[in-house]
């Protein structure tokens, strides 16, 4: 029964909570060097890793305690009750109309890097930019917490994986050390990822570029460093030129259960075509897959398959709906981008692109009509005709392309139309380009 006793001791174990809760601030929030497993971590990174122990000193002396990082981390509370999972709602914060308009200026701003990226990596531009945009909103929200005292707060006050922050504690130390940053100074999320690209420091440490080549690898203020090393890390995990990232998938009834499997690429596409999965695109007809759930709350899920490509994306962030919006993000930004070049080219509103080395690039009105045809090695075209200066009406077969200031026609050859990969298509434009640009003396 309720008595005043009972009261009293309710009252004196809110009081206890209380004061072992301020206890508990005060000390996170004191300096982190009179900490003893701090001062060990310090001795570990001078004597394994050879960093002075005068600098790791005034770098974690000056760390500060973030209450609101653990809070953004959430607690780990195994009986909390797991909110209405929702792909469209996750999808609806990434996958806007400004998000897609930004990809495509970013694409224009930043084409050159992009197709170097593609060609040295095999990772097409839409794909890096879908990264960048649901990541950053390309470079408009790249975090506000000082990377140092975010790492921190995590490593020694976190509520789960400390022994995982206090690895990316030492992998910042070392890479601010290696390239000359003060680890003071930079800022990103509240995890601790950084830049443009959102790397974390093992991550930039490992699989970051200096694409631009100017001697410094800088996630933070170069794009072209980003867009780089986003091509790098996915080519790191498997990413693989020309092969599809996911195809749609229909369950057999009563399936579901035994079938999803989320991050894990567990099945042979032959084996679930044997039990009655329905690919709705041509896909890989061997090898293995995983099968994704994008739930929608009130209707049927959608289902994917993802291959080796979906996979290699889950590596940036474990998560299918994340791996799902960017391709859906990339998508996106591809299709507005050629929808604008074929308006640009119908009303002739495409932009002259810069000239290089000082030589006017030619514009497609320019282009002598009977230019000679160009015969590409790809079995799935026929042959492929020189710059078209004035398309007209496009056949409904045909696959338009602007690239710089010429525009080309594909025409599938034996193939379901919608089932050639885009970049196929860049790569012939950029031959026919680079094979009419040599035969006219003119710079690449």
């Amino acid at each position: 029964m309720t008595n005043r006793f009972s009261i009293h001791l309710s009252s004196t174990a809110v009081t206890l909570a209380a004061v072992l809760v301020c206890v508990r601030t005060a000390a996170a929030e004191s300096t982190y060097l009179s900490r003893p497993e701090v001062r060990s971590f310090i001795e570990l990174m001078h004597t394994t890793h050879g960093l002075a122990l005068e600098e790791a000193e005034r770098i974690l002396g000056d760390a500060k305690h973030q209450a609101a990082v653990v809070r953004l981390l959430g607690p780990q509370r195994l009986d909390r009750t797991s909110p209405v999972r929702s792909y469209p709602a996750y999808r609806s914060k990434f996958v806007t109309q400004a998000r897609i308009a930004e990809g495509v200026r970013y694409w224009e701003n930043h084409v050159t890097h992009l197709r170097r990226a593609e060609d040295e990596f095999g990772v097409p531009a839409e794909v890096v930019l879908g990264i960048l945009g649901v990541e950053t909103a390309f470079g408009q929200n790249t975090g506000s917490f000082r990377v140092l005292d975010a790492l921190i707060t995590i490593a020694f006050d976190g509520p789960r994986r400390q022994d995982y922050f206090r690895d990316e504690l030492k992998e910042f130390l070392l890479l601010t050390h290696e390239i000359g940053i003060d680890a003071l100074t930079l800022r990103g999320s509240y995890a601790g990822a950084m830049g443009l690209a959102q790397f974390m420091p093992s991550s930039y440490r490992r699989h970051a570029v200096d694409f631009d080549r100017d001697g410094i690898t800088d996630l933070v203020g170069s794009p072209a460093d980003a867009i780089g090393s986003i091509a790098s890390y996915l080519k790191a995990y498997g990413w693989t030129a020309g092969e599809m990232a996911t195809a749609p998938v229909e369950l057999p009834s009563g399936s579901e259960a035994d079938l999803v499997s989320g991050l894990e690429r567990i099945h042979d596409v032959a084996e679930l075509q044997q039990k009655g999965v329905k690919f709705a695109a041509a896909g890989p007809t061997q090898g293995m897959c995983s099968v994704v759930e994008l739930p929608i709350p009130g209707r049927t899920p959608r289902y994917l398959a993802g291959f080796g490509n979906f996979e290699a994306i889950t590596r940036y962030n474990r998560s299918t709906f994340y791996a799902a919006a960017v391709l859906e993000l990339a998508d996106a930004i591809h299709t507005a981008r050629k929808q604008q070049s074929v308006a640009g080219s119908v009303d002739g509103s495409s932009r002259r692109p810069a000239a290089a080395d000082g030589v006017d690039s030619p514009c497609a009105d320019d282009v002598e009509r009977d230019s000679p045809q160009f015969d590409i090695a790809d079995p799935n075209f026929d042959t492929i005709g020189a710059p078209l200066p004035c398309a007209g009406v496009v056949p409904e077969e045909a696959q338009p392309i602007q690239f710089g200031s010429y525009r080309f026609l594909f025409v599938a050859k034996t193939l379901v139309p919608g089932t050639i990969p885009i970049t196929r298509y860049d790569r012939a434009a950029r031959r026919i380009v680079d094979s009419h640009r040599e035969m006219n003396g003119l710079a690449a």
